[in-house]
């Protein structure tokens, strides 16, 4: 009679006939694998294993079907089952079992590349004569999973828009696979379908239908198995346009484009073979054909190529392209998006306008990138002399963690002032300069002191003094000041070399007692000082 069949988690098998009759009692029986690294145990991209069922104390043939491991879960036959081969056929899926004395001995090869690629641990289940029998053993097959592994940069596989071509990606680690897709394409645009007579471990092949709308380019290509796995092939698919010319060089590899500022970016690459000059677009839209944005052409420099893009818009998103030429036309982009800064943006203010000389000045200002403020970033001063070039004074301040900075700096001339910033290679944001503060004006310092507080009327009048900064030849002037505070020059003097002055007046030439104060001109780099009023009495 047929036997039944009886479904197991593990491995079905067909119930075994037994000429002589049911056995009334479970003989010793044992699955096992062999061919893993270790015991019961195989990778999910193994080339070759075998299960083997090992019985003892059974009389007569056992015949069983093809070995079927299913993964974990309800399956059914037809639903993700990986079936052995079947060396000796003695009935529909079925193998001989060969009986030696009383043990039974029989081998399944699973076939090449056909594991189940999701990693766990499998029933493998020998069953006794009766279906409603519990299994006379059961053991385990623990399955290991590799991510898939695709070579680097394989061979670029060309398929032109809107037709099929195949797909050749040898590495390493390909089990069943569950999934194809390719970087930046809608999965609806392609349907890959994978060989399953020549696919291996190593060796990853089928045939990929390209969308007539998918762009040409190069393109990045994840290999997904059943596991969940994944492996990126980079840079091995061209996407060859419909209207590219034979003998047009292919798109270049290895491309890397940055933004180095608010409006700037540049591009590297790797030559293209037989490629004479390039064109490096960057599009707002990614569509080259209507929205070329900013153009520039390199000439072809050798085994590396490069370029600088210039006047792209901050904040906003490019797509850098790549394309080669040569004499027989442009071949197909090779692209990669960035994204360049926002405006960086930088303020000043002074806390007053007018300072004497040595006073220090506090400087506060704000350091900001589109809204947000700009933290640990270096900002420097720079004053600009009425009569001169921007300068940097020396003084520079580290910004707080909402962009926010105070320098503090002694002006030495009459100047207006500027925060300066020049960014940091790490974020890549370009440089800034503030709006000038209003002028600063530093009076002059003046100390003036009589060589007497009384002197005679018929005697020389004798001031001393210093006026700060230095400077040679600067005009001063001694003045008395009335009770309404308004002053009188009566004598001038120039500085000498080391700012020093002394006056020898004959006035005041009459009796009485004098306020006085020594008053320094102003100059194009200074302003005017006056040094604090003293009294002289002459008799």
């Amino acid at each position: 009679m047929k036997a039944p069949v009886r479904k197991l988690f593990g491995l079905s098998v067909i119930s075994a006939v037994i000429a002589a009759g049911v056995v009334t009692s479970a003989p010793a029986a044992h699955a096992s694998v062999t061919g893993g690294p270790t015991p019961n145990q195989l990778a999910n991209t193994a080339v070759a294993g075998a299960v083997s069922v090992n019985t003892s104390d059974l009389p007569v043939l056992l015949t069983v079907p093809a070995a079927q491991l299913q993964g974990p879960g309800s399956h059914t036959e037809s639903d993700n089952t990986y079936a052995s081969a079947t060396p000796t056929v003695t009935g529909t899926g079925c193998v001989a079992l060969v009986c030696t004395g009383s043990k039974v001995d029989m081998t399944f090869n699973l076939k090449p590349g056909a594991l189940p690629a999701a990693p766990g641990v499998y029933n493998l289940d020998v069953c006794a004569v009766s279906c409603a029998a519990p299994p006379l053993d059961t053991s385990t097959l623990t399955v290991t999973g590799d991510a898939p592994t695709p070579a680097g940069n394989v061979t670029q596989m060309a398929i032109t828009q809107g037709t099929s071509g195949a797909v050749d990606i040898p590495g390493t680690g390909f089990a069943k696979l569950e999934s194809l897709s390719v970087a930046g394409v809608a999965a609806n645009k392609l349907t890959f379908t994978e060989d399953n007579a020549t696919s291996s471990a190593t060796d990853l092949k089928g045939t990929l239908a390209v969308d007539l709308t998918v762009p040409a380019g190069l393109y990045d290509v994840t290999v997904t198995d059943t596991a969940g796995q994944t492996g990126v092939c980079s840079q091995c698919l061209h996407v060859v346009g419909v209207g590219t010319p034979p003998g047009a060089p292919a798109p270049v590899t290895n491309l890397d484009a940055q933004a180095t500022g608010s409006t700037t970016a540049t591009a590297t690459w790797t030559a293209s073979e037989g490629a004479t000059a390039y064109s490096v677009y960057a599009s707002k839209t990614g569509a080259l054909s209507n929205d070329p944005g900013v153009t520039t052409t390199v000439a072809n420099s050798g085994a590396g190529t490069s370029a600088d893009i210039k006047g792209l818009t901050a904040g906003t998103q490019y797509t850098i392209s790549v394309v080669p030429s040569n004499n027989s036309g442009s071949g197909d982009p090779a692209s990669k998006v960035i994204t360049t800064g926002e405006t960086t943006h930088i303020t000043l203010q002074g806390d007053t306008n007018k300072v004497s000389f040595g006073e220090p000045v506090n400087f506060s200002g704000l350091l900001t990138q589109g809204n947000e403020g700009l933290a640990n970033q270096t900002v420097y001063l720079l004053q600009k002399p009425t009569t001169s070039k921007a300068v940097y004074t020396g003084k520079s301040a580290v910004t707080n963690n909402s962009g926010g900075f105070t320098i503090v700096y002694k002006p030495q001339v009459n100047a207006t002032y500027y925060a300066y910033y020049f960014a940091n290679s790490d974020i890549g944001t370009g440089e800034a300069i503030s709006k000038p503060t209003p002028k600063i004006a530093v009076s002059a310092v003046v100390t003036a002191k009589p060589k007497s507080a009384t002197s005679s009327r018929t005697k020389p009048l004798i001031v001393k003094g210093k006026v700060s900064p230095n400077e040679a030849n600067r005009p001063v002037i001694l003045c008395t000041v009335n009770s309404a505070g308004k002053r009188h020059k009566i004598a001038t003097t120039p500085l000498n070399a080391k700012s020093h002055f002394r006056f020898s007046s004959a006035r005041p030439s009459k009796k009485g007692t004098y306020t006085l104060v020594v008053l320094a001109k102003h100059t194009s780099s200074n302003a005017k000082g006056l040094s604090e009023q003293f009294t002289v009495t002459r008799t």
